[in-house]
């Protein structure tokens, strides 16, 4: 059997249908201000390399993101976990208002024990196909 004939058979499911790439093979063509755009248009965080980016978006794809926090609007929830599982919190860290400076961030005290996380969405342009 030849590397091509094996290559080719491998892309095929078991119906003879072709594969459609993993969602990760198919962002991995995006540059990375699209890939952030895409958390943005989420309220997710934006930071970090490819990597870091794909990673992300393949995990929120896959299990949603934390909410915006109903108290401040800005910040986004996060798990404060406990070593006993139904003794987890879901709370608000704040946001950054500007830059440098003691009043450059603003606290917010919320905390829920309950949070139900947000489906993640994509562009209909990027013409994304994968399973969820």
């Amino acid at each position: 059997m030849s590397l091509h004939h094996h290559s080719e058979k491998m892309k095929t499911e078991g119906k003879g249908k072709p594969k459609s790439p993993s969602l990760r093979a198919q962002l991995s063509l995006l540059t990375i201000p699209i890939l952030k755009n895409i958390l943005r248009l989420n309220n997710q965080n934006p930071f970090g390399n490819k990597s870091e980016l794909l990673t992300r978006i393949v995990y929120l794809s896959k299990h949603g993101g934390y909410p915006s926090c109903p108290k401040c609007l800005k910040g986004r929830l996060k798990v404060r976990l406990h070593r006993r599982k139904n003794q987890s919190k879901y709370y608000c860290p704040g946001f950054p208002i500007g830059f440098r400076g003691p009043a450059s961030y603003h606290q917010c005290d919320y905390v829920t024990d309950e949070c139900e996380k947000v489906p993640f969405h994509f562009p209909l342009t990027l013409n994304l196909t994968f399973k969820k």
